[in-house]
C-alpha cells in the first residue's frame, strides 16, 4: 500500500494522508461459470477534477503494479475509478 500512496500523491496529485486502502475477502463469489477463478477488484474514489489522461494513467500503471506484486494465479485484475460526489461526502478528522 505505500507504493500505492506514493504513485497517487505524486501522480493525481493528492496529500498522501489522505490515501487510504482497505482490503475485503470475498469468501464466496463465482466468476463466470469457473469455481476456480479467482479475481482481485480496485475500487479508487477520488475527488473530481482529474483528466481523463490522468485517471487512464493511474488506472493502467495500478493495473500493472497489481499485477507485478501479485502471486496468484487463475486471477482477473480490475480497477474502477469513481469520482465522489462532493455534495454528498462529508470528513471529519479528529
Amino acid at each position: 500500500a505505500p507504493k500505492i500512496h506514493q504513485f497517487l500523491t505524486d501522480t493525481l496529485p493528492t496529500e498522501y494522508a489522505n490515501c487510504k486502502t482497505r482490503i475485503v475477502s470475498s469468501s464466496q463469489y463465482l466468476i463466470g461459470g469457473n469455481p476456480k477463478q479467482n479475481f482481485l477488484h480496485v475500487t479508487l474514489k477520488i475527488l473530481p477534477g482529474r483528466s481523463p489522461e490522468i485517471k487512464n494513467k493511474v488506472a493502467h500503471t495500478l493495473l500493472e503494479m497489481l499485477n507485478q506484486n501479485i502471486s496468484l494465479t487463475n486471477v482477473v485484475l480490475s480497477l474502477e475509478i469513481i469520482e465522489i460526489d462532493t455534495n454528498n461526502y462529508f470528513k471529519l478528522n479528529k
